[in-house]
This record gives C-alpha cells, structure tokens and sequence, in this order.
C-alpha cells in the first residue's frame, strides 16, 4: 500500500493501470484493503481513453465483489451510488457508471440477486435521463454482461423490454439490445433457467 492519501494512490493507480495487464493490476491492489483503492478507481471510469476505461471497469467489478465480502453495506453504498449518478436529479452524468455496473452485478450471484433488476429496470421506461447516446449504450453492455451470467435472476419480460432498442436507429444500442435477447432466450430454451 503507497503511503499517503487518495491522491497518491489515483496517480499511482493511473500509472499501473497504462502499464499493467489486468491479472497484475489485481495482484497489486490485492495487497492492500480494498476500501482504499474503490474510490480511485471510480475516478478512473470518467477517463475513457482506451488503455485506461476498459480496465477501470474491469478493476471496479472486482474490487466492489471482494469489498462486498469484507463489508457488504460498503459495497452497497458504491453501488447505490454508482446508480444515483445516473438519475438526473444527482446533477450528475454517470460516465462510466454503466459499464461498471455491469462488471459489478456480473461478478457476484448475491450481488446480482440484489440489482440484476434494478438495473434492467433502467431500460424499461425511456425515461429522460437515459438522453445521452453514450450512457444508453453503457447500460445495454451492463445488461449483457448480467444476463450473460446470471439470465435466470431477470424478469420473463426481458425480450418485451428490450425489443424498442432493437428498432433504434443507431446500430450501436441496436447491437447490445440483440445481443441481450438473444442470451436470455438461448438460456431459456436450453432449460437453464
């Protein structure tokens, strides 16, 4: 664990995560508490440059599944909050919120029995504060990585929600939204749910 405070440990997160591979990045957070690495990786999924996104999301997920194990309403704040950002009365955009949403519910049975719903429900109304291309986007891959693990903890209605993305105009929510019924429905017809 780097001495110092949040700020240390961003920069030195921002360096590692340019440098390393995710199995390393894991290896070095791992030894310290998890609590002191789950915000500066948040901070980290505002940054969408492609070495570095795709791995914060990835690092989310795992550090919010170990935090869960040590200190489950810890996680649960992270997560509420995670969610929060995407209501428009947070006066905040969820950048990145989305995707790590996914890699958390996706990385946990008992993390997704809680808000494997919760985060398809995002979908089921286009409620205003799902405006930014971006954002829609974001939540349509979360809900194929949580239906790709866990199909049997989501609503029989989930082909019904997602059908209007698949009409959408712009095939990047087209794509995941096609991708999502098709998980759910193959999980369904092999008996696996």
């Amino acid at each position: 664990m780097p001495e110092g405070g949040f700020r240390k440990r961003k920069a030195l997160l921002t360096r590692w995560i340019r440098e390393y591979d995710v199995p390393e990045l894991k290896a070095r957070l791992a030894e310290a508490p998890t609590a002191a690495w789950v915000h500066p990786v948040l901070t980290l999924l505002y940054q969408r440059e492609e070495t570095v996104f795709p791995k914060a999301v990835e690092l989310c997920g795992w550090l919010v599944q170990r935090l869960w194990e040590e200190d489950r309403e810890a996680a649960r704040n992270v997560i509420r909050r995670l969610f929060w950002s995407l209501n428009e009365e947070s006066g905040a955009i969820g950048w990145g919120a989305p995707e790590a949403l996914g890699a958390i519910i996706a990385s946990s049975e008992p993390i997704a029995r809680e808000y494997a719903r919760l985060l398809l429900s995002l979908l089921r109304t286009q409620a205003s504060f799902i405006d930014h291309p971006s954002i829609l986007n974001g939540i349509l891959w979360a809900a194929v990585r949580v239906v790709g693990s866990f199909p049997q903890l989501m609503d029989a209605d989930v082909p019904d929600v997602l059908a209007p993305y698949c009409n959408h105009p712009d095939p990047a929510t087209r794509e995941p939204a096609r991708i999502v019924i098709s998980l759910f429905e193959g999980k369904s017809s092999t008996g696996s749910m």
